[in-house]
């Protein structure tokens, strides 16, 4: 399977082939002659959409991608960050809201120096 992660702006990164692995569990209601397989591909939490196909492979070794152009389908992310906004109907890739106050970074940033100093002097 080859995928391609797009962020909302419809800027993609370069697709990617991930293997596909035949799933091990039986599935009910399976015909005898049917196989599932599956396969997980890295997506960035901000991404709005992937991309994917397939790539078939024979046993004499050719192979046909379907579709043969392009991507065939898409999956459309449930929360997504475009322009300095978090959309979609979910929360769970959003960051908190936190880290240190404004005044309190530069002093942090000085501590660090100062023992990343003293440390060279030792």
């Amino acid at each position: 399977m080859i995928t391609q992660v797009c962020i909302n702006t419809g800027v993609c990164f370069p697709p990617e082939t991930n293997e596909m692995h035949l799933k091990e569990t039986p599935t009910e209601n399976l015909a005898d002659d049917m196989k599932i397989f599956e396969s997980w591909a890295e997506v960035d939490r901000t991404a709005a959409y992937i991309n994917w196909k397939f790539v078939l492979h024979h046993e004499d070794g050719s192979s046909i991608d379907v579709p043969e152009q392009g991507f065939g389908w898409k999956h459309w992310s449930n929360c997504w960050w475009d322009n300095g906004t978090w959309g979609g109907t979910d929360t769970h890739c959003q960051e908190e809201e936190g880290g240190l106050p404004g005044f309190v970074a530069p002093a942090a940033a000085a501590a660090i120096a100062m023992a990343a100093l003293m440390a060279r002097r030792d």
